[in-house]
């Protein structure tokens, strides 16, 4: 599982690996170029929890991806994660497309 650590006080949040690959490669395109966010994601439990985060180049964040989930990157999932990002609901983690 991989970690995303956002701003300097917060706790890490795990994700799968491959998927944080993804989100990094949009986080980093997106900021690169200027544009903030809303990255928002579910935490299982009781209750279902919504988490967001507003991403702008000037918070610190931290994407920690174990090194053997670097298989070459989908571009179709990251079209469809940009997309997402796009969105009034913002960046939200989407499963990979079978057969891609």
């Amino acid at each position: 599982m991989g970690t995303f650590t956002y701003g300097p006080t917060t706790t890490g949040v795990a994700f799968d690996d491959r998927l944080l690959a993804h989100v990094r490669a949009v986080t980093i395109t997106k900021l690169r170029r200027g544009e903030s966010f809303l990255f928002t994601w579910l935490t299982d439990g009781e209750p279902v929890t919504q988490h967001s985060v507003w991403m702008h180049p000037a918070v610190a964040m931290t994407f920690e991806v174990e090194a053997a989930a670097g298989r070459p990157l989908n571009m179709e999932w990251i079209d469809l994660l940009t997309k997402s990002a796009n969105s009034g609901l913002g960046l939200t983690p989407l499963p990979e497309p079978e057969g891609t």
